[in-house]
Formats: C-alpha cells, structure tokens, sequence
C-alpha cells in the first residue's frame, strides 16, 4: 500500500476530528457569540435597602455571615424594596451591567415557602414574599445568555411574623361587623368615615398592604411600629387616640357638621415610613 497515502488519509482524519470537538465546545470558546470582555464576574454582591442606608447581606469570595446576613420575608407579603450591588476584588462597589444580556437570576431551595417578585423594569431590584413560615435558602446568579457568569451559595432565608412588609396601602374595618369602611391601594381611596356630631365612630381597625394590594397577615409589632395621623380641620372631627393595648385601633368623634379629611401614617420609632392619601370623614347632625 502506498505510504504517502496513508499519511494524507490520516492527515485528513485527524483534522475532522478536530474540526468536530471545536465545534462541540465552540459555545464557551467562541469570541463571537460570548465574548469574553462581555462575561460579568464580580467578587461578591451586596443586598441593600432601597434608601441604601441598610446593608442586609454582604457577600465577597463564597463568605457571608450566618445570623448576620440572613435574609427575611414577611407571610403573605411583599418585603422590603432591596437592591443589588456588586464588588470588585478590591471589594469596592461596582454597578451592575446595564445591557438586556445580563438578568438577575436566583434558585429557591424550597419554592413553596419563599416566592421572589420584581415589577417594572427594575432589573435588579427585588422583593422576597414568604409563603410558608419556616426557613429555606437561595442562591443569587448573574444570568448572560443562558448561562451564570456569577452564583452566590446557597443564603438563609427566614419566614416570620415579625417581619414586616413594605407598607403602600392601607385598610380601615369597623370590629364591631368586620365590615371593610375604607381602601387605599393602588392609587386609589374608596370609601368615607361617617358619624353623627356628638357620636363615636369605632373601634376602626388598620391593616396594611403591600405594593400589590396584599393585606399583611400579622399586625405590626408596637414599639417601634405606631400608627399617626393627620386630621384637616379639628373643629369639625377629633381622633381618639389608640391604646397600648390596641396599637392599631382608633375612634372618630363627630364635633361639628361638614366635612374633612384625614390621612393615616405608618411610623417607625416615630418617623413616618408611610403616608396614606386623603380619606374623607363626613359628620352629620
């Protein structure tokens, strides 16, 4: 048999050999469709509040602090608005990428305790809404094109009645017939507060929402939570003030005949967190 054929044919063979392993793993090596100047690999990432003046979790190289950086979510609503940063390896703060390639991605080690829920096009922003009380972990990723450029571990998440939602509406039942007087979600107040002059209108019990109308499930704890007020003419209405007893309960007098308003705030440690809109109190002779 001719040799120098031989050597051609086995050339030629190895070549197609190497053609095809290239082409199987072109999808990680390819500068074309996944450049690598396009791959984001922070070193760690942040959870802040959306004011940015509480750092909720901190993570850098695999390494957060148990108990410290352990996230919560209220029952059956709506968390705190967070935001996402990331660090460098020089652990300073760098933003996170602005093209549609890159996502925030996560995985919930237990989906029927702990939801995630974003609106708008806050890409990296979040809320964490609890579905069961107990505990569960997540892990965050960086997703680029169906793949993770970036993935925490897995991070403690807790589910308990004292975790409080992101306050953004506000209902008013009267106790004694549960009877729902007023909403105001969404944008929007239905309802009016009626009493006669010289009449009590109450017990008025407050429950909040959530950015989605969700009505918490457990009440504020007081202190540091303490419902506020701001009535528009005193001459024609008064507010009883709540008890310590019933933090989240209060009573309308009727001083006058007409009209005012009266706006509801939600305060931490006595700063207002939330600011009802205008609700209608009419008295009648």
């Amino acid at each position: 048999m001719n040799i120098r054929f031989l050597k051609i044919n086995y050339v030629i063979f190895s070549l197609f050999i190497i053609s095809i392993f290239t082409s199987l793993n072109g999808c990680s090596e390819d500068p074309v469709s996944t450049p690598q100047a396009n791959h984001f690999q922070p070193n760690g990432m942040m959870i802040l509040s959306e004011s940015f003046a509480d750092t909720l979790l901190y993570y850098f190289n695999g390494v957060y602090s148990p108990g410290k950086d352990t996230l919560r979510a209220p029952l059956n609503a709506l968390g705190g608005h967070w935001v996402i940063k990331f660090l460098d390896a020089n652990m300073k703060n760098i933003e996170p990428p602005s093209d549609p390639d890159h996502t925030l991605g996560w995985l919930i080690s237990d989906p029927n305790k702990l939801e995630v829920y974003r609106h708008g096009s806050d890409i990296w922003e979040f809320h964490l809404r609890g579905k069961q009380l107990g505990e569960t972990s997540m892990k965050f990723q960086v997703l680029h094109q169906g793949h993770a450029d970036f993935t925490t571990t897995f991070l403690p998440v807790v589910i308990d009645t004292s975790e409080i939602g992101e306050v953004a509406g506000v209902k008013i039942y009267l106790e004694e017939n549960d009877s729902l007087l007023i909403k105001d979600s969404a944008g929007f107040v239905s309802g009016t507060l009626n009493v006669k002059k010289n009449e009590l209108l109450g017990h008025l019990v407050v429950k909040f929402l959530d950015i989605i109308g969700n009505e918490f499930q457990f009440d504020p704890p007081s202190p540091p939570y303490s419902l506020g007020w701001i009535l528009g003419n005193t001459s024609i209405a008064g507010i009883e003030a709540p008890s310590p007893a019933e933090p989240w309960a209060f009573r309308v007098s009727g001083i006058q005949a007409g009209a005012t308003t009266l706006k509801l705030r939600f305060l931490l440690n006595g700063s207002p967190e939330f600011e009802s809109r205008e609700i209608t109190i009419n008295v009648t002779p």
